[in-house]
């Protein structure tokens, strides 16, 4: 039997198997355990497959080494949107494997997105190139694999009755041993819905796998500089003006940073709340958009003509000071907003995103704009990895829960609704606040928005109660659900 065929019978035989495994473990929800424990199975399926193809190296190996960190933050929090950035981190780790140069540190960003397209594309094509290409169907033929697959059968056929045989007398001899084998062994409920399951989950395994045995199609030469399409003046026109128009921008905000609530009032015909709120998510998405001009005039930039690259370097420098003024204005529109209406998970996450983008800024001032372009993508890829460990580590609904319930202890107006509403990552910190809440209630000290807080207490504790299931599935088994039960339960 040839190589390919053999690898390619592995691939099929381990993407089965992981399909199998993903009914099992997949079916209860929320995630937490069984999808930590598949995540761990499918990247130990992927490191041997690398392995025994000579490809545990370089940007796969890099990646196999991060993503267990992801699968484990799922047994953490229980937050569902650390859980969909943990899964997005996961797959980013996964698809490194697909980078087309050999290395991730000197890889441009574009190589990046080209290899997580081209992973997506594998996801996608699952076992088509298994099926078509790697195995010769012929080869199965030969008379003596006939003649074990016939072995195999019937060792199979003699095999099946004992083990239903002795396994009935066992779990009517043991109640204990009875519950135990019932809830280890994967249950036939909807053959249809799990069939299909496993196939879908089985494809998608068997196109990682192959992913991670081939590798890209193709390695890349060196990239060539882009011969530019920007002058001098052309630059200097477009970041002159970009330039003048964050300046005018930045300026107000000093005026309205040092004139305080009643400039804002004279001015903008808002009320200070509405100031505040208004204009944080645009902001943002100056902020965002700016490092995408940044980039492509680099890339545009005409290198040869004298001036053009002190050009970029200086006026590129000072839009990166400005954007970060703009950033800054920003982030303190937040802060006076939720001083006075509290915190929510919109809030945060679009801050902590403002945060990270704020070091890629720093990051591109830091590369781009001193010649070292090949180093900015790795950066940009690492600090939004580390990004998202912090948020693990930092808790975000637990933050949301402490900055709400001490705007409450102030008298100011908390969505208890919103609080009663968030993960069992937050249960300890509104467990511990009730109490209080409920005795400033008593004495008439805190009122919600249309009663007294008692009732909102109240309303916390039972949203609490029914968003904890005491009798949870093991597989969705999680340390912060874990520790709300035994305070709940």
């Amino acid at each position: 039997m040839s190589a390919a065929t053999r690898r390619g019978l592995l691939v099929l035989t381990l993407a089965l198997l992981l399909g199998l495994l993903a009914d099992w473990l997949l079916r209860a929800t929320p995630i937490g355990l069984g999808a930590t424990l598949w995540a761990l199975a499918t990247i130990a399926s992927v490191a041997v497959l690398a392995w025994r193809a000579g490809r545990l190296r370089g940007p796969l190996a890099l990646g196999l080494a991060l993503a267990p960190l992801y699968a484990l933050c799922l047994l953490w929090r229980d937050s569902p949107i650390l859980a969909e950035l943990d899964v997005f981190a996961l797959a980013v780790c996964l698809s490194l494997g697909l980078v087309p140069r050999g290395s991730v540190a000197r890889a441009h960003l574009e190589e990046l997105v080209h290899g997580g397209l081209l992973w997506i594309g594998a996801l996608a094509a699952g076992l088509v190139p298994v099926l078509r290409s790697d195995i010769e169907w012929s080869e199965l033929a030969h008379p003596q694999r006939r003649r074990h697959a016939a072995a195999l059968a019937r060792g199979l056929a003699v095999a099946v009755p004992l083990l239903v045989l002795f396994g009935v007398l066992f779990v009517t001899a043991d109640a204990v041993f009875g519950d135990l084998l019932g809830g280890a062994l994967p249950r036939l409920d909807h053959p249809g819905g799990q069939l299909l399951t496993i196939l879908v989950w089985g494809w998608i395994a068997g196109g990682l796998l192959h992913s991670a045995v081939t590798g890209p199609a193709h390695v890349p030469e060196e990239r060539q500089p882009s011969p530019g399409r920007l002058g001098t003046v052309e630059l200097g026109v477009v970041l002159g003006l970009v330039d003048l128009l964050f300046l005018a921008f930045v300026v107000v905000q000093f005026r309205t940073f040092f004139g305080g609530r009643g400039f804002v009032v004279r001015h903008a015909h808002l009320t200070y709340a509405e100031y505040a709120r208004s204009g944080f998510f645009q902001l943002a998405a100056v902020a965002a958009l700016a490092v995408g001009l940044l980039l492509a005039l680099d890339w545009m930039l005409k290198r040869d003509e004298p001036g053009a690259e002190l050009l970029f370097r200086v006026l590129g420098g000072i839009l990166v000071l400005l954007v970060l003024a703009v950033m800054a204005s920003a982030l303190h529109r937040m802060q006076l907003y939720e001083r006075t209406f509290g915190l929510t998970g919109l809030r945060f996450y679009t801050t902590a995103f403002m945060v990270w983008l704020g070091v890629v800024l720093l990051w591109l001032a830091a590369t781009v704009l001193r010649r070292w372009r090949e180093r900015f993508a790795v950066g940009v890829l690492l600090s939004g990895l580390a990004t998202i460990l912090v948020l693990n580590v930092i808790n975000p609904d637990a933050i949301i829960a402490r900055v709400d319930v001490h705007l409450a202890r102030h008298n100011r107006p908390v969505d208890y609704d919103y609080l009663g509403s968030l993960s069992d990552d937050a249960t300890p910190v509104l467990l511990a606040a009730i109490p209080e809440l409920e005795r400033r209630a008593q004495v008439g000290a805190t009122y919600g928005p249309s009663g007294p807080v008692d009732r909102y207490a109240s309303n916390i504790k039972a949203s609490l109660d029914l968003h904890v299931r005491c009798s949870a599935d093991w597989r969705t088994w999680n340390r912060s659900r874990a520790r709300a039960r035994e305070l709940l339960c």
